[in-house]
């Protein structure tokens, strides 16, 4: 008997709109965590990818989306760092209110989600921590690492409360915050400067105290700085595979 396929839909940031698009990585990954979840399932799976870069959970209110037989959604870091509104609770995502929240946003997101196919899986993942980031194209196109805070909230509030409250039928939370071992200090293995006319590698410590104002006349992260980030935000290949290795088992348990 012939396999049926099971329609995909992954919903993002840039996290999973680098899936598709490679090349804007300057080609420092080959595969992003999407295209390594799928060969990991045990089942033919025709994947939707309609992550958005530097996309926020508040465009999710809106954009449209198709039916599929399970949905993962991985946002948060965006809303973080923005800071333009509250995280919320419980409440916000169970229950439509007047004030926007981070989980209002999601809230609202899942019920789409369910009224389009009510008995898809909605695999919820919260954002795992971050360095600096400094985009390969453009070195003035930065943004601070995680362990700075952002309108009095961490980014490790904002995975903590999806992660608590992003719950309910046919939901599954994964915890890649807790469950991966990122963290700003170790994503990348050393900083490349030059400074007073000699090129010089720096740790975390010292590229940290002041990554904006600092003059950059080399790219910090040559290839061998990369641990689990190629650019100080978005995962590399070892990354993207640690993240493909936790969802494809959910997927796998659940569906």
């Amino acid at each position: 008997m012939e396999q049926l396929t099971k329609t995909w839909v992954a919903i993002g940031d840039s996290f999973t709109y680098i899936d598709a698009h490679i090349d804007e990585s300057g080609n420092r990954i080959q595969k992003g965590y999407l295209t390594r979840t799928k060969e990991k399932l045990p089942f033919k799976t025709e994947l939707i990818n309609l992550g958005i870069n530097g996309g926020k959970t508040r465009e999710w209110r809106e954009v449209e989306l198709p039916r599929g037989d399970f949905y993962t959604i991985l946002l948060g870091t965006n809303d973080w760092w923005t800071g333009l509104y509250k995280i919320g609770d419980k409440e916000d995502f169970l229950h439509e209110k007047e004030e926007e929240t981070v989980l209002g946003n999601l809230g609202i997101l899942v019920r789409r989600i369910q009224k389009i196919n009510p008995t898809a899986k909605i695999f919820i993942m919260n954002p795992v921590e971050r360095g600096t980031f400094v985009y390969v194209f453009d070195w003035t196109n930065r943004a601070l690492d995680s362990t700075h805070e952002r309108n009095g909230v961490y980014l490790k509030d904002v995975s903590k409360a999806i992660y608590e409250c992003a719950r309910g039928e046919n939901i599954i939370p994964i915890n890649l915050h807790d469950r991966l071992p990122f963290t700003p200090e170790n994503v990348m293995k050393f900083y490349r400067v030059k400074k007073d006319g000699k090129i010089c590698d720096l740790s975390f410590e010292e590229f940290h105290a002041d990554p904006f104002s600092m003059k950059m006349e080399v790219y910090p992260y040559p290839l061998e700085a990369m641990r689990y980030m190629c650019d100080g935000l978005h995962p590399n290949d070892l990354g993207y595979e640690m993240i493909a290795d936790i969802l494809a088992e959910e997927i796998i348990k659940n569906l």
